[in-house]
């Protein structure tokens, strides 16, 4: 299970998928694919948020 965000960037970069990259957003640091937004971590909520498209 994963329950912080060392852990969850260390599982979304060990996917391997290209062009990912380390950013950061609003002060909190997150992944982007693409220069987009990808996964972050809401730390009021204490979880993960993934954005994807619908299709």
């Amino acid at each position: 299970m994963i329950s912080d965000w060392p852990q969850m960037k260390a599982f979304a970069l060990s996917l391997g998928l290209s062009k990912v990259a380390q950013a950061k957003s609003w002060g909190n640091e997150v992944l982007k694919a693409h220069g987009k937004l990808w996964v972050w971590w809401r730390s009021y909520v204490d979880a993960a948020l993934l954005k994807c498209n619908k299709d």
